[in-house]
């Protein structure tokens, strides 16, 4: 009876990440310009909310198009959580900029470690997918679509 029960458990647990509501609420795309002399670049922004409030998501790597964008790396991705009225909302960050002198992108100047290539995108139909993760669980999330924001052009 104990195993039995520690193993029903156990698969609450595992599986918690997958049952909990998870929705999409917003996801837009915003090119820029200016700044340093001859770069631009692009910033998605995704907004989440979750019913569970107690196990906060980490958001491992995004997929959007061709481009894959992990913490850390010369694609950036940030994200950040806050709790209001019973709910917890994150906004994830990826953005990618390049120089337009010589072609590089502005992080490859500082010599930053390139993108990791063993990264897999998984199968997905929409423009872009999230791998969400929560203690052992993990579950990827697709965006359907971005609404596109008019782009910035900075002095």
């Amino acid at each position: 009876m104990k195993t039995t029960l520690m193993i029903l458990f156990y698969l609450i647990g595992v599986n918690q990440l997958i049952a909990q509501n998870i929705k999409i609420l917003s996801a837009t795309e915003q090119s820029w310009s200016g700044g340093q002399c001859c770069s631009h670049g692009i910033n998605y922004i995704i907004t989440i909310e979750s019913t569970d409030t107690v196990k906060v998501l980490k958001f491992d790597t995004v997929w959007i198009g061709s481009s894959s964008y992990t913490q850390g790396k010369p694609q950036s991705l940030s994200s950040s959580h806050y709790q209001w009225n019973g709910k917890m909302y994150y906004t994830i960050t990826a953005s990618q900029s390049w120089s337009g002198r010589e072609g590089l992108k502005i992080d490859d100047v500082v010599e930053v470690e390139t993108v990791n290539e063993n990264i897999k995108a998984p199968k997905y139909k929409g423009k872009a997918c999230i791998l969400a993760s929560s203690s052992n669980s993990k579950r990827y999330l697709e965006v359907d679509s971005f609404k596109l924001i008019p782009p910035i052009p900075y002095p």
